[in-house]
Parts: structure tokens; sequence; C-alpha cells
């Protein structure tokens, strides 16, 4: 309940899965085969939950696979401000299969949305994005930016 700061050291792992709010993590060395699914409970959504989304996606660059899971909030809630993308790194570089699952209600920008999941993830082959109401895949080939919508 009070976890504040904690590190992985497990290179074989291949599953990683953690539900609650924002945390710090001081070492991650994990396999490249792992599969992340993080269940993110915000308290607040502000310029402070942008910054500690990106650290803590960052952290999870080298998966093969990031889930995140955020019920109670609107998609919209991950477009990135355009500040931020301006003036930081992408954090997940290596990354290749993005979903974002979330209960919220239909998206309205989808453009938006989508503009700021590829700036997290530049590199990215397949996006997935669940609202419980509806669910698109997008598919990438390497040359072949913005993609092609699949129902």
């Amino acid at each position: 309940m009070n976890l504040v700061d904690f590190g992985i050291d497990a290179p074989k792992l291949i599953s990683f899965n953690y539900t609650g709010q924002m945390l710090q993590i001081s070492l991650m060395n994990t396999s490249c085969k792992l599969h992340v699914k993080l269940h993110l409970k915000p308290i607040a959504v502000d310029s402070l939950w942008f910054s500690e989304l990106r650290e803590i996606l960052g952290w999870f660059g080298h998966a093969q696979i990031l889930t995140i899971c955020c019920k109670a909030h609107k998609t919209e809630r991950f477009i990135i401000p355009k500040e931020l993308r301006e003036s930081t790194i992408p954090p997940l570089l290596d990354l290749k299969h993005l979903q974002l699952t979330t209960s919220s209600e239909p998206i309205m920008n989808y453009e938006e949305l989508i503009d700021s999941l590829l700036w997290i993830s530049p590199n990215i082959e397949t996006l997935f994005i669940d609202t419980g109401s509806s669910s698109k895949t997008l598919k990438f080939e390497p040359t072949d930016l913005p993609g092609k919508w699949e129902e």
C-alpha cells in the first residue's frame, strides 16, 4: 500500500502486472520478451500525471507488449500535451505492440489520440485501442505511417 520505490532485477522475467498509482522505479533488468500490463489509477490528470506517465513508460521501452489499462478515465487523457512531446524524448523507442484499454465514452478525436500514442512509441507495429464500447487495431508497416485501421 505504501510502496514508494522499487527495482526489478530479473533477466528471465516475461510477465509484469502492476495495479495502482504512479510509482518510482530505480532499476529495471528484465527480458526483452516482457509482456507488461499497467492498471493505472491516477488521482488527478494534470501536467504531473503526464510527466510521471512518460517516466514510468520509459522503464518498459524494451518490453515486447505493453498494455495500459485506465478504466475510470477518458481515453483523451492519454493525449500527451504538445509542449511535453516537443521537450522530451518518447519513452517507448523499442516497443512494437501497444494496447490502451479504458472504459470511457466513445473517442471524439482518434487523430489526436493516435498522434500522441505514436509519439509515445514511434516504432510501433501494432496499436490496439479498446474503449469498452468499441475497439480498433492499427497496424503499421515500417514505411507505411499513418497505417490502416482494421475493425
